[in-house]
């Protein structure tokens, strides 16, 4: 990895699921799921009603929209859904982190009985969550050296 540029290649297939479901976790499963993950959210409202939301990014609409994120920042370019990138070169999200960067872009997604309406993008706006379980999948850069531990937060 030069000392300049260093990307990680984020397959982000979101999918909360609400308490009744149980979150995948079996080693052997994970081998299985990479296989369906390219196309997980085909139908995912029809296959898999107990799911929040799912998104695998193949998707070409704006990301901040009714059914997807609140907030959305692309870091200048730097992270942005590309072809190719995801599970069995699907699309996905690509960071790119430059040297000193605290971060390289993200997004916010809302979901469930909120009283902020800035956050509301009608995702089962009408329910109360007090288990979630969600998977992501990620793909670093060969030679990467980092942590993702604050790839993903929550807020209560």
């Amino acid at each position: 990895m030069g000392d300049s540029v260093g990307f990680i290649e984020i397959v982000l297939l979101l999918t909360a699921c609400s308490a009744s479901s149980k979150p995948t976790a079996n080693a052997d499963e994970m081998v299985l799921l990479e296989l369906a993950a390219a196309n997980e959210c085909s139908k995912w409202q029809t296959l898999h009603p107990e799911w929040v939301f799912c998104d695998d990014f193949e998707s070409t609409g704006p990301l901040v929209a009714a059914g997807r994120y609140f907030e959305y920042g692309d870091n200048d370019g730097g992270f942005v859904p590309r072809d190719s990138v995801g599970v069995r070169f699907s699309r996905g999200m690509r960071a790119r982190w430059q040297v000193g960067e605290v971060g390289a872009g993200g997004f916010k997604l809302g979901f469930g009985r909120n009283p902020n309406r800035y956050m509301d993008k009608g995702i089962r706006r009408d329910e109360d969550f007090h288990k979630v379980y969600y998977r992501m999948y990620l793909k670093h850069q060969e030679g990467w050296r980092g942590s993702p531990a604050k790839l993903s937060r929550h807020g209560l």
